[in-house]
């Protein structure tokens, strides 16, 4: 091989060497385009999952339902966005970050959508135009009743610390768990630096919610059982609380009950 040969391959290595690249690190190519995609996608355009209590009559737990999901069981809570499935008897640990109380109004089962027919705010006056009907609802003048429904926005935690943001809403028998749990709520307290006492956020707190059996005249049904773990020790976490606690109190987060149609929001009997 002449000289000329050599240098002109010793050339050719030279280049390929400094125009080569590392092989791409998937992990390093997400960091880089974070959000991409993403750009038009605002609050309005996202639905807040529920989390609900499956009960025997829930469509998930039929297998001859189109609804159905392997291995559901009444008792257990499930994501209505994902599908995900959570024990009910070891529960899920949450951040409860916003509480409104709301009075939907809906059509009896089989009349009409699955979505309610309006929304109304706790203190509308509509509620004085009700009558409570031998079911025990607040039956209208155009047939409608209203649900008095609990809302309670929360961050769902799981045990690597991550979290989701989520709603809880309860009505009928379900809205004793709701007073109980904003009993619990109102109680805590906490003293400053300065020896001062005051009430600390509602998300300061974590809560474990599960499920538990009771009955009434209609039947058994599953309802929440809800505990203190304990103050929220995570200082990320807690400015995600905050946040979506800021989000919903501006109404940048409303409850959609779309799909959520029942009278327990769970199907679960008066």
């Amino acid at each position: 091989m002449s000289s000329e040969q050599r240098n002109e391959n010793s050339e050719k290595k030279l280049v390929k060497k400094q125009n080569s690249k590392p092989p791409a690190n998937i992990a390093s190519l997400i960091e880089a385009d974070a959000g991409m995609g993403l750009e038009n996608i605002g609050t309005e355009d996202i639905k807040i999952p529920f989390l609900r209590i499956l009960q025997q009559m829930s469509p998930q737990v039929n297998p001859n339902k189109g609804e159905y999901i392997e291995g559901a069981k009444a008792g257990m809570i499930i994501n209505s966005v994902s599908k995900k499935l959570y024990d009910g008897k070891a529960g899920i640990n949450v951040l409860r970050c916003y509480y409104k109380r709301e009075l939907v109004e809906w059509a009896d089962r089989g009349q009409g959508s699955s979505a309610p027919v309006q929304t109304y705010s706790a203190d509308d006056p509509i509620i004085h135009t009700a009558k409570r009907d031998t079911m025990g609802k607040d039956r209208l003048p155009n047939g409608n009743y209203l649900a008095n429904t609990a809302n309670h926005f929360v961050m769902l935690l799981d045990k690597n610390g991550v979290s989701e943001s989520a709603l809880i809403a309860m009505a009928s028998s379900q809205l004793v768990k709701s007073r109980e749990w904003n009993t619990m709520i109102t109680s805590n307290k906490h003293i400053t630096s300065g020896g001062k006492i005051i009430k600390p956020p509602s998300f300061s707190h974590v809560y474990n919610l599960k499920t538990i059996t009771q009955s009434n005249s209609k039947g058994e049904f599953f309802n929440w059982s809800i505990t203190k773990v304990g103050p929220l020790t995570d200082v990320n976490t807690y400015e995600t609380a905050k946040s979506f606690a800021q989000n919903v109190s501006k109404g940048d987060v409303n409850a959609k009950y779309e799909e959520e149609k029942s009278e327990e929001l769970g199907d679960a009997p008066f």
